[in-house]
């Protein structure tokens, strides 16, 4: 940032007017609310130099570094965004995975309980079918007939 003393500022606008617009010193005080005597003092100096360029271009060279380190930070900024982008789906899809593996499980969980559930059924008929081809080889088949007719279990109560 430049900072220009006022005293600066006031002086070139003095040398302005007198030197470049013909205004005498008296008129310039008069303008500026000084006295002949403080601007022949305090800004009139004929061997002073007015030439800023030393400066303007130490200031240029501070505000093309400052719009580097800017330009540096928006493509660091840049890259920072594409990682937090990254980081937001990478999390996206673990949360996805989870809920993928919880289907899964209560699948798994599912199937599991229709297996045992099957399996009490299969030792259910297996059971009614040795009763039955045990009374077959018992009585013969009016005995399984009779046998038959009692009670019988349904597959789905089990």
């Amino acid at each position: 940032m430049l900072l220009i003393h006022p005293h600066y500022v006031r002086g070139v606008a003095m040398d302005t007017q007198i030197e470049d617009n013909g205004m005498s010193m008296e008129a310039a005080g008069r303008y500026f609310g000084a006295t002949e005597q403080v601007i022949r003092s305090k800004y009139k100096d004929k061997k002073a130099t007015q030439d800023a360029s030393r400066y303007v271009i130490l200031l240029n060279a501070e505000i093309e570094d400052l719009e580097e380190r800017k330009k540096r930070n928006r493509g660091a900024a840049g890259a920072n965004n594409a990682v937090l982008a990254s980081d937001l789906e990478v999390q996206e899809l673990r949360r996805q995975l989870r809920e993928s593996q919880n289907r899964e499980s209560q699948k798994d969980e599912r199937i599991t309980s229709l297996e045992k559930r099957l399996d009490r059924m299969q030792a259910a008929q297996d059971k009614r079918h040795d009763e039955i081809m045990g009374a077959l080889r018992e009585g013969g088949d009016n005995r399984v007939a009779r046998k038959g007719r009692l009670k019988t279990k349904s597959v789905e109560a089990v």
